[in-house]
């Protein structure tokens, strides 16, 4: 499980926010007087930040390679798949039929853009929190109408389509 607790210095403040461990959103606020400390402790939570990335980093690719692996397997059984029935075509309608048949699958149900297979998605749990998203923050949530992923999601759509032309 990959999870991210780190204290928040607040910018130009001696103000220090420390997530409660609930996780509950609760903020603990601890008011630093003492300069002199407040620069210490500045510089022990950057460094625990540094470490706490990479840390986590680390784990996130773990599961991401680790994900991959099953979805590497998954794309070589429907190719395996496909092979086989390719071999009882007997003549070339049905071999294009079976081509066509394995690109529209190929785009709509075999790459690798579901949550297991996306760094961000792992890194939040897979719970769909996307408040907290780094790829939701910068391209849009997933889920929402104008996001990165729906357009790419509505363009594979699009030419799944085109390829049940294709024969």
């Amino acid at each position: 499980m990959v999870s991210d607790v780190s204290p928040v210095i607040m910018e130009d403040t001696r103000i220090l926010f420390v997530r409660g461990a609930d996780m509950s959103g609760d903020n603990d606020i601890i008011m630093i007087h003492n300069q002199e400390l407040f620069e210490d402790i500045k510089i022990a939570i950057a460094e625990y930040n540094e470490e706490h990335e990479t840390k986590f980093f680390e784990e996130t690719k773990a599961i991401f390679i680790h994900n991959f692996a099953n979805y590497k397997m998954r794309l070589f059984n429907f190719v395996t798949d496909f092979q086989k029935k390719a071999s009882y075509a007997d003549n070339m309608d049905k071999l294009m039929t079976f081509k066509r048949d394995f690109l529209v699958d190929l785009i709509n149900l075999h790459l690798p853009l579901q949550r297991d297979c996306c760094p961000f998605c792992i890194q939040t749990n897979m719970y769909c929190d996307c408040d907290t998203c780094k790829y939701g923050k910068k391209n849009g949530i997933c889920c929402e109408k104008n996001s990165t992923y729906s357009k790419i999601t509505k363009e594979r759509a699009a030419f799944a389509d085109q390829l049940k032309k294709y024969w």
